[in-house]
């Protein structure tokens, strides 16, 4: 049955509040509760889509009110929390007051990445609070900040997405490292790179109930992603503070050097 053009305003809504929270907040998931004069659905939201329970009417059926208290004395984790960030303390805050980058700005987070495989401890970087933003929540949602580095105590490059998670797609930070093992010039020092978390919290469901209920169909294809966070050492500048167009042209050549570079080098590699 082909849904009414007041089912579409509702799905839309629906889509917009989720965008909002999970674009204003470090959130692997999100829990939403459709109500619907007799009865209510719930509505999970990742990466991947989401996940929609069948009708639930709470006049004769304690299901909503278990939820709701489930959810309560649930860890933050399970509630789609993400533990590796929190906001910045006094002392952090300290440390950004005073830079460029976060000169506007008035609530900073604080970020923990503990790649040891780079590092011997984990590192702590402070960012700008992200702020709501009108985006459909699926997908890779790759948000970029300039981020500073506690230990290094400089500013880098931290890019937070969720990468495709398929065996034949090494992540990002594997591809810089191996460029750079060959001797690829013209780019990015990436310092960091790690799959956050628990893979349990920080992967996405909605792709392994395809096909499970009377709605979804095995010819709709959802991929699955896992959430990763990649920091690279050099930060870009915006293209308005260029002093001339020769130092645009500059960039650009340099930019089809390295492009060239990288491919000559994955073939190579491969």
């Amino acid at each position: 049955m082909a849904a009414t053009p007041l089912a579409h305003q509702v799905a839309g809504q629906i889509t917009s509040y989720a965008s909002l929270v999970m674009s204003a907040q470090y959130r692997t998931h999100l829990f939403t509760v459709l109500i619907l004069k007799e009865y209510a659905r719930l509505i999970r939201w990742d990466r991947g889509g989401a996940l929609v329970t069948e009708p639930i009417y709470h006049d004769g059926h304690p299901h909503l009110l278990d939820f709701l208290i489930r959810f309560n004395d649930a860890m933050r984790a399970a509630r789609g929390r993400d533990p590796t960030v929190h906001p910045a303390n006094s002392t952090e805050r300290r440390k950004v007051r005073g830079l460029q980058p976060f000169a506007k700005a008035s609530s900073f987070l604080t970020i923990t990445i503990s790649d040891l495989s780079r590092r011997e401890t984990a590192s702590n970087l402070i960012i700008c609070a992200p702020y709501a933003q009108p985006d459909i929540p699926a997908g890779r949602w790759t948000r970029t900040s300039i981020a500073y580095d506690v230990q290094a105590e400089k500013c880098v490059f931290l890019k937070d997405s969720w990468r495709i998670h398929l065996d034949d797609i090494p992540p990002e930070g594997e591809t810089y490292a191996r460029l750079h093992e060959h001797g690829v010039h013209n780019i990015a020092e990436c310092s960091l790179a790690e799959d956050v978390g628990e893979e349990r919290f920080h992967r996405t469901w909605t792709q392994d109930f395809n096909g499970k209920s009377g709605v979804l169909q095995d010819s709709v294809h959802f991929v699955a992603h896992r959430h990763y966070r990649l920091v690279l050492d050099k930060i870009g500048r915006k293209l308005e503070s260029f002093a001339c167009s020769k130092e645009l042209v500059r960039a650009v050549y340099h930019a089809l050097i390295g492009k060239f570079a990288v491919v000559s080098g994955l073939r190579a590699i491969a």
